[in-house]
């Protein structure tokens, strides 16, 4: 089933074709209909960030996961893969910026 497929079954329900179409992109369905790929985030990236190598990164994964609604004791591979699974690098660049901003004396990137 492709995104036509989709909206045509939705405009049925009596939705507008725009939101419908907005709804299934931003939920990582493309054009054709199949899934969008994945960030593809690594370990590098996380430490770029600041979540692994650094002096307070554990602090920093912890209240990045408390953003996310995730389990605050998660590990960082754990963290790594439901990033990549949920989030553009755009979002969590800001999601960690946000982290840091929360107390910016003991976060560095």
């Amino acid at each position: 089933m492709g995104i036509s497929d989709l909206i045509a079954s939705f405009l049925m329900e009596g939705l507008e074709e725009a939101e419908i179409r907005e709804a299934v992109l931003s939920c990582g369905i493309t054009p054709d209909g199949t899934p969008a790929l994945r960030a593809g985030f690594t370990k590098v990236d996380f430490f770029e960030l600041g979540l692994s190598g650094k002096e307070h990164s554990a602090d920093l994964r912890r209240r990045l996961a408390a953003r996310l609604d995730l389990p605050r004791r998660i590990t960082a591979n754990g963290l790594l893969e439901i990033c990549d699974l949920l989030l553009t690098r755009e979002e969590l660049e800001q999601a960690v910026d946000a982290c840091r901003a929360e107390q910016p004396r003991e976060i560095e990137p």
